[in-house]
């Protein structure tokens, strides 16, 4: 039986993996300083993981026409964050780039506002706050998302709310419609705006059918149920009428064909993202809103408005690329600019433009070099357990945000977090953990957090070889 050790990993300073109890059995018999010691889940709070769960249940359910200032998905995104400096160690354990790149953004925001006047300081403040909450969510939820099984629970949290919302709208319970000129109604429930609840059911979605069909280690029990909510849902975002959010799905179900281990498994993956798109296609074709408002767009080219926002946007950027107009300052100016429905303020529809209008190259260049390595890690995760599952819940985030601006959406946040955590997971544990499990699984949490660096292997990430000090 081993015991727990201390020691040094090359040049860093960071502590060895500490091993106790069943811990112990885990260990390679011929290396066990180079085998990276199972963590149970159980380390995390169940506090900590039921605020995660939550979070990600309270997506579907935005409720527009609320009495109190915050949304339902900011006040369990708050509960979430404070539940995670609960136990820090484990939460905000690992530290990753993108984190920091967000973190400069915010800088960034803050020194563009102050460059461009400080205008509209309470909207800026407000949304400052959000974005900050969000920055530590994406950190907290990455580090628990690296236990697979919390990962696959909050995925499941969210598909199954999805699945809830989509229901009920299906059933017609507090649904509204709102007449558009190409014809028909475009559906919703609880007042959500239309565009906004299209793309997280399409989230759920590919949630779905990625726990079914894109990890490495899913099982074909439920398979049969799945294709019957699939059908669900495109019947409810057809009639949504967001053609960007029925884009943002079709992107996450064609990179499921990226996926796939051998010939057998991209074949099962490349049949079932075919199916699924054709009954997109059914579903789009049989719904009068969404089929007049595609035709119309391929007709005339009408974007709701966004063939003009897109160009003024782009001019915008080009009088003041450095460091932008400021925050909220961008919308107003874009507002002046296209006067048509007298609007003060007119929303970007693009995160691009967002960021470019808003803080310039400057602020630019810290945001999408964190979102690259949000891309980056769901490439390199692509071949771990989650397969292409992280790849494609951000391409339905990412497609999203180009006909629309959810850069303080929590879902968006929730999407990026998912690959830094596919791409670096634990190996967790199995099976009830032994009273003093706890206590090691915490000293193994933390070394395995450290900054030395991870090999890729099949199973997952093990840390480099050790020199094994003096037992204890």
């Amino acid at each position: 039986m081993l015991t727990a050790a201390r020691g040094a990993v090359g040049p860093g300073p960071g502590p060895l993996p500490q091993a106790a109890g069943r811990l112990d059995r885990h260990a390679a018999p011929a290396a066990p300083a180079a085998a990276a010691v199972a963590v149970p889940a159980s380390v995390v709070y169940p506090v900590v993981r039921w605020a995660l769960y939550l979070f990600a249940a309270s997506l579907p359910f935005e409720y527009p026409e609320h009495t109190i200032p915050l949304e339902v998905h900011t006040i369990t995104g708050f509960l979430f964050v404070g539940a995670a400096f609960l136990q820090p160690r484990v939460t905000f354990g690992r530290w990753f780039w993108a984190v920091g790149g967000f973190a400069l953004y915010l800088y960034i925001y803050v020194v563009a506002f102050a460059l461009n006047g400080g205008a509209y300081h309470r909207e800026v403040a407000r949304l400052f706050i959000l974005l900050t909450q969000l920055t530590f969510l994406l950190w907290a939820a990455a580090n628990l998302m690296r236990f697979p099984s919390i990962a696959r629970a909050t995925l499941g949290a969210l598909a199954g709310a999805c699945i809830a919302r989509a229901l009920l709208q299906f059933a017609r319970v507090a649904t509204s419609g709102r007449a558009v000129f190409t014809g028909g109604e475009r559906i919703t429930a609880f007042g959500q705006n239309a565009n906004v609840i299209a793309w997280i059911l399409a989230a759920g979605l590919v949630a779905l059918l990625g726990l079914a069909y894109a990890r490495h280690d899913t099982r074909p029990r439920y398979r049969g149920l799945i294709w019957a909510a699939v059908v669900l849902f495109a019947l409810v975002i057809a009639e949504t009428g967001s053609r960007g959010g029925l884009l943002a799905l079709a992107a996450g179900v064609v990179t499921f064909t990226l996926g796939g281990r051998g010939v057998r498994g991209r074949g099962r993956n490349v049949f079932a993202a075919l199916v699924a798109l054709s009954v997109l296609y059914w579903a789009a074709d049989h719904s009068e809103v969404m089929r007049n408002r595609i035709t119309e767009t391929l007709e005339t080219g009408n974007l709701a408005g966004r063939e003009r926002i897109v160009p003024t946007l782009w001019d915008m950027f080009l009088e003041r690329p450095t460091i932008g107009w400021g925050p909220l300052n961008n919308k107003y100016e874009l507002a002046s600019r296209i006067p048509f429905q007298h609007r003060a303020k007119r929303d970007t529809h693009n995160i691009a433009l967002e960021v470019l209008t808003a803080t310039g190259v400057v602020g630019a260049l810290p945001f999408f070099f964190a979102v690259g390595l949000c891309a980056r890690a769901a490439w390199r995760a692509r071949r771990g357990r989650d397969g292409i599952l992280p790849l494609a819940l951000l391409a339905v985030g990412l497609v999203a945000n180009m006909s629309g601006n959810w850069i303080a959406a929590p879902l968006f946040w929730l999407v990026m977090a998912y690959p830094l955590a596919s791409a670096d997971p634990l190996p967790e544990q199995e099976g009830p953990p032994t009273p003093d499990a706890p206590t090691a699984s915490v000293g193994a949490l933390r070394a395995q957090s450290s900054h030395v660096p991870l090999r890729s292997s099949s199973s997952g990430l093990t840390p480099p070889a050790a020199a094994v000090g003096r037992g204890r």
